[in-house]
Order: structure tokens, then sequence, then C-alpha cells
């Protein structure tokens, strides 16, 4: 759903136009404002989507969803040596998994990210006081983690984990202070525009009731990024996004937390002549649920009739402009266990009511069952 001006008129500025005056700032809107900006304390989408211009997680999935490196150097296989099955002491089964950080890689301030911010990182997602958004990662599904030198460490993973060496979103901390007065205490929340706790290609320059202002990282080892300043502006308006947009006070509107499918749809029928809109498929879903303790419910013909009598290509069509893909199961297109060979419930208003006939809902003369 990101918008990029294509010679609109009257014109609206560009990132050509910016380029070409030596204004190299990316404007992004986006509909929600994050609760915070820490990484492991604020589970918003939002807040991803912002933090990651500035923080590297461990590991990601790129564009095309294959698991790669962002702080590491080389993803673990068993292949390469980097997973292998161990006892704990304790007498646990468990799966050693070997993890190098890049050599380069720098906090804000130039300190270099260690294996010991690692560390700390799982001492204040484990704790209980402080309330990470996904505690059960750190307390149950990571059992213990070995810095083995400055760049080098171990994490012992619980031995039914199906991806040992993906590591979810988890990020490094700065290791100092109590990893349990980590909420109260972060400069996450207190200061931060602190330099030394943003590890990315930008870090924070200026945080705003209205949005944030990112700057570049004269820490950062990677490639340097193309924009010198990212600036994101919150609005829980769609009427006031697009009209940023389409005046160029902004550069373009966040696909995933922006307009809705069916906003971004009219826009593009409303302004598709100035704009390039385009369109990515996303990881959440929208569903439908057959209760199976209801009574009526019980019987299979039936949940199959009602199945075959809903027709989801017109609901997509009429809702969502026919954007969204239509579901076969909860598992995403692009996850690698997908399988386009199951059981599918095509639209067949004849077979929905030849199955409840066979249930024994028959038609009245009133035309209800």
């Amino acid at each position: 759903q990101d918008s990029v001006p294509d010679d609109p008129t009257p014109k609206a500025p560009s990132l050509s136009d910016s380029q070409s005056d030596g204004d190299r700032t990316l404007r992004i809107a986006v509909a929600e404002i994050p609760g915070g900006l820490h990484p492991l304390l604020d589970g918003q989408g939002v807040t991803s989507y912002i933090g990651w211009m500035m923080l590297r997680p461990i590991t990601a999935y790129d564009g095309e969803w294959r698991l790669v490196c962002g702080l590491c150097t080389e993803l673990p296989s068993r292949r390469n040596g980097r997973i292998r099955d161990v006892t704990l002491p304790d007498g646990r089964a468990a799966v050693a998994v070997r993890f190098t950080l890049q050599r380069d890689a720098r906090w804000g301030d130039g300190t270099p990210v260690s294996s010991r911010d690692v560390v700390f990182a799982w001492e204040i997602g484990r704790h209980a006081d402080v309330g990470v958004s996904n505690r059960d990662f750190f307390a149950k599904d990571v059992l213990s983690v070995e810095a083995v030198d400055d760049k080098t460490f171990i994490v012992y993973r619980a031995k039914d984990t199906c991806r040992p060496e993906d590591m979810g979103v988890t990020v490094p901390a700065p290791a100092h202070g109590d990893p349990a007065a980590f909420r109260s205490h972060s400069a996450y929340e207190s200061k931060p525009d602190k330099p030394g706790i943003w590890h990315g290609p930008y870090r924070l320059e200026e945080k705003r009731p209205d949005g944030v202002t990112l700057e570049r990282n004269p820490s950062w080892y990677g490639t340097p990024p193309w924009f010198d300043r990212i600036i994101v502006r919150y609005s829980d308006s769609s009427a006031d996004m697009a009209e940023a947009l389409l005046s160029g006070a902004v550069d373009y509107v966040a696909g995933d937390y922006g307009f809705t499918v069916h906003q971004a749809a009219q826009l593009e029928r409303q302004v598709g002549d100035r704009f390039t809109v385009l369109w990515e498929p996303g990881l959440a879903f929208r569903h439908l649920d057959l209760d199976h303790d209801h009574p009526a419910l019980r019987d299979v013909r039936v949940r199959r009739a009602l199945l075959h009598a809903l027709d989801r290509d017109r609901i997509n069509d009429r809702l969502f402009g026919g954007r969204h893909i239509v579901a076969q199961t909860e598992v995403h297109p692009m996850e690698t266990v997908h399988e386009e060979e199951v059981m599918r419930h095509p639209y067949d208003p004849a077979a929905a009511a030849r199955l409840l006939e066979e249930a024994g809902w028959s038609l009245g003369s009133d035309g209800l069952r």
C-alpha cells in the first residue's frame, strides 16, 4: 500500500525533487502512535516498524520470507556445526545454537555490540517483573545464553523448538544496570535520543508527541543509508494522511500501519493516475470460524454446507477491492510449510443445498430451512 508520487498535477514534491536540491529526507505517515520505543517491552507492530530503522535483530526474515542473519555472521545449522544436541547439567535435553556477531557492529556511541548485550537482553526478557511482550520465548523456549567471548555466544533452546536458529525479534540490550529495573530506568523510555541504545543505520534525533525524527548513525557498520534523515509522523485520520500524501507533505504512507486495504483501494481508484500503488501480502488474516459446540453445527455436513455457501471472492471484491489473497488454511503462502493440496470449499450454492438436505434441513415454503 506504499504510494510514491508519479508525475502528479499539480506537481507535488517527490523523492527525485528532494535529491536535486540536496534534501535527502524521507517523510513517512503512519496511523498508529507507538506506546514506546523499547524493542523488548513494546509489542506494537508500529514500534518494530520504526525500531528496525535503528536496530537489527539477531536473525530476521527477508522479503522472500527466508530466515537470514541480521546481527549474526552466519545462520546456524547442523551442517555447519553451529547447532547440536546437548544435555544440560540439570539433565534436560536441549539444543545448543552458536552465533557470532558482526565484528564491526557498534552502538551509536561507538561501543561494540557484544555477547554480553545478548545475555543481558535474555536476563531482561526472562525476569517476571519486567513484563516483556514475548516472555514465553525468553523464559521457556530459551533455557540459557552463554557468552563464549566478546562476539560469540551460545543459546540453549528447548529440545522441541522447531527452528532453533530463529531468534525471533530478539535484539541485544546495552549491558549495564539491573535487569529487573529495566522497565522503570530504561533509556529507551527516559532518554530515547541517547546514541548508545541504537545500533542500526539510524538513531533517534528527536521524539515528539506527533512523531519521531531519525538521523544517520555515524557508528553504522553496514552499507551507508541513502537518506540523511527519516521523519515519521503519526495521524489517526486517514483523510489527513491522504491530504498530506496528495500535497507532498509526506513521501509515502506506510503500508502496514497506514491506510486500511479498503481505503488504499479507494485512493487508488480516485488518484491512480497520480500515484503508483504497490501491494504486498500481509502476515495477518481475517477468518470466520464455525462453532463446533453449537448443536446445529455438530454435523460436518452442515459445516461444509455453510462454507460452500460463503462467497469469499465476492466479500474480497466488495470490501477489499479484490486485493486480499483468499486463504485456504491458516498457514501463509510464503511459509515453507505451506501446502497447496488441501481440502477446499469453493462457493457452490448447489452443493450447500444438497448437504443441508442430507443433514435434514429441508427447505420450507417460506424459503427458510
